[in-house]
């Protein structure tokens, strides 16, 4: 299979658990954001232009699915992809610990980027509240699951399987 259906079979698993598995997954009201680990995924794999590419269109399917405006998810992960394939070079090819890192700082800065957008929006509560009961603990449980899910997904996502890709730090 491509690389084009690898993502687009990703993105597709990623909308239905984020739809059928999040809900039943969450605590209390924070669940893990499956599509942001795609998009972050993909971007480490594939540099800054996929990871803008697949996060446009992440977004703007969640935006399409959800009831608010449509474009301020779209904008948020574009942004959070292009940002984290910027990173591509310097992870570690050989530990899970950075990308999985990562992985929750790239959920902590697209879930501010969208509560900043709902604010200017007039569409949101405050910032201090929202990065306490939302912002935060969903960065923190999307890296957690990101823990599980990271690995088998980049390898999945990867042209060649073996670990090239990736350079490590200098």
């Amino acid at each position: 299979m491509n690389r084009f259906g690898a993502a687009a079979l990703a993105l597709l698993a990623a909308v239905v658990a984020q739809l059928m598995l999040a809900p039943n997954i969450a605590i209390g009201t924070v669940s893990p954001d499956f599509l942001l680990l795609v998009v972050v995924t993909m971007a480490f794999v594939g540099g800054s232009n996929e990871g803008a590419a697949i996060g446009f269109i992440a977004g703007l399917a969640w935006d399409f699915i959800g009831s608010g405006a449509v474009g301020p998810m779209a904008l948020t992960m574009t942004v959070t992809g292009f940002t984290a394939g910027l990173l591509q070079e310097h992870i570690f090819a050989g530990s899970w610990l950075l990308p999985v890192s990562l992985v929750a700082l790239a959920a902590l800065l697209s879930e501010t980027i969208y509560a900043l957008i709902l604010l200017a929006l007039g569409d949101g509560s405050s910032f201090g509240a929202a990065l306490i009961q939302h912002i935060l603990p969903t960065a923190l449980y999307t890296g957690l699951v990101g823990i599980v899910v990271f690995v088998p997904l980049s390898r999945y996502l990867r042209r060649d399987k073996q670990l090239t890709t990736f350079r490590h730090m200098a």
